[in-house]
């Protein structure tokens, strides 16, 4: 498969949004365009999330609690990863005994 290098290397962005409603922010997030098909398993994409929101706390907000939303974002994104990753490691130790 050709990858081409002007390809955006970047699977996910992430936004934040107020859906009409100041006070209940959230973060969406949109798959970017790719030269080629993506296929992603439940870790990769929360890493996918993860990194994008991390690019977004390097942008200026839109509002003044939009760093904290996105703060929380990736603490919540940080544990489901943790959790997932600590799963597969103990069914795999418990699979070997």
């Amino acid at each position: 498969m050709n990858i081409i290098k002007t390809e955006i290397p970047f699977i996910v962005e992430a936004k934040t949004t107020d859906c009409n409603n100041r006070k209940n922010r959230n973060i969406t997030y949109h798959f970017m365009e790719s030269a080629h098909p993506t296929c992603l398993d439940k870790e990769e994409l929360l890493q996918a999330q993860l990194k994008a929101c991390q690019r977004l706390l390097r942008l200026p907000y839109e509002e003044e609690n939009d760093k904290d939303i996105i703060e929380n974002e990736i603490i919540e994104l940080s544990q489901v990863l943790n959790v997932m990753r600590n799963y597969r490691r103990t069914s795999v130790m418990i699979n070997r005994t």
